[in-house]
């Protein structure tokens, strides 16, 4: 018995020109992943941003902050912080949390602003610096898992040129990578992308596990010419630890100066990927692991009660929206009129609660109350 197959006619050159298809940006390289582990790695699919707040939406302590010293610390947004590193003489510094940034997703930004003139000294270390928790860091391994980490954030400024950023071990001493990128355009944004190989080695030290700095004004102590590159031990020209390059267009300091920035990211592999924007309410809970606060309108208004606990004491208790990182620092701001009598804050405070109490006797008809209080567990 014979069995004849009969088929269509094709053109086999325009079969053969499929194949020549473009199959999307760097499509050939997922296509060339070896396991679905590698795809996903490529694409950084899933949970990817390793920054909290990148978006700068939460600001709980405020969103503008007039500078002249270093204490208090000054967060214009939750987990970056602004040091004035010494320049406060001459100079007065602004920190704020804008809300319009002009960044298409991203309404919000911190800005620095500078008036007045201070040169500084060959310490002077005026920074943007955030700090990743070791537990976080933890799961990048990057020393064993021996992978690349990709930071992408948009920046903009009116005093053009060359900058730096840099990811610097949690043992501060040992192993840093200062990355320089520039600002061509006064006050126009542009998205910074930098690639980082995996160190020879990356340190921690307690609750450190990265810190990343972006430098606002460094003296020659902690400038470096050696950048783009791991350097294991301070090179010259600096004599202490680096964190910025040699060269970079200074802000603080320089009067008129600013420089703004938002959606910063920071992910495994060797690509920028799309930011990864969280709800408020997520991006809110994460920041309260290191501080958080809560008040009503105003003095008179109150928050929480002591509550009398034995003849001479009345006792606080503050239960926390969140398991906090550590113990924090327990601060309460009491009502007008309320009895604060001796006052003692932060009394065997948890991770979980915040206490404080008063030397209040129960024969005493005065009310205690507070109308604020503050809870700080940043690293």
């Amino acid at each position: 018995m014979t069995v004849r197959v009969n088929k269509d006619s094709f053109n086999l050159r325009e079969k053969l020109s499929e194949l020549e298809r473009p199959i999307g940006l760097k499509g050939s390289d997922l296509m060339s992943a070896d396991t679905a582990q590698e795809a996903r790695d490529f694409i950084s699919a899933g949970r990817k941003n390793l920054m909290i707040n990148g978006s700068m939406a939460v600001a709980q302590r405020g969103t503008s902050f007039t500078i002249t010293s270093d204490s208090p610390a000054i967060y214009p947004a939750d987990r970056y912080r602004f040091h004035l590193g010494g320049l406060g003489l001459s100079a007065t510094v602004t920190a704020t949390r804008e809300t319009s940034s002009g960044v298409p997703g991203f309404p919000n930004s911190i800005k620095i602003s500078n008036a007045g003139n201070n040169a500084g000294a060959s310490n002077t270390d005026s920074w943007i610096r955030y700090i990743m928790e070791v537990a976080d860091y933890n799961f990048i391994d990057w020393v064993n898992t021996k992978k690349s980490l990709t930071l992408s954030f948009y920046a903009r400024t009116n005093k053009p040129g060359q900058r730096s950023v840099s990811i610097v071990s949690g043992n501060f001493g040992q192993n840093h990578y200062v990355a320089t990128f520039t600002l061509d355009t006064v006050d126009v944004w542009k998205k910074i992308e930098i690639t980082v190989p995996p160190p020879p080695a990356f340190p921690t030290s307690g609750d450190l596990g990265m810190r990343l700095y972006w430098p606002m004004s460094i003296g020659s102590t902690y400038s470096t010419t050696t950048t783009n590159q791991w350097i294991t031990a301070p090179p010259p020209p600096s004599s202490g630890t680096p964190f910025a390059a040699t060269g970079d267009q200074k802000i603080t300091g320089v009067d008129g100066a600013t420089y703004e920035m938002t959606g910063v990211q920071l992910e495994v592999g060797k690509n920028a990927t799309d930011f990864e924007h969280r709800s408020i309410g997520e991006e809110l809970a994460l920041c309260q692991r290191y501080y958080t606060q809560a008040n009503t309108s105003g003095a008179g208004n109150p928050l929480l009660y002591f509550m009398q606990y034995s003849n001479s004491y009345r006792m606080l208790v503050a239960d926390f929206p969140t398991t906090m990182r550590a113990a924090p620092s327990f601060q309460v701001t009491m009502g007008t009129g309320a009895d604060g009598t001796g006052l003692t804050q932060s009394y065997n405070t948890s991770p979980h609660q915040g206490k404080a109490y008063v030397n209040v006797a129960s024969t005493s008809a005065n009310a205690s109350w507070i109308w604020k209080y503050t809870a700080n567990a940043e690293i």
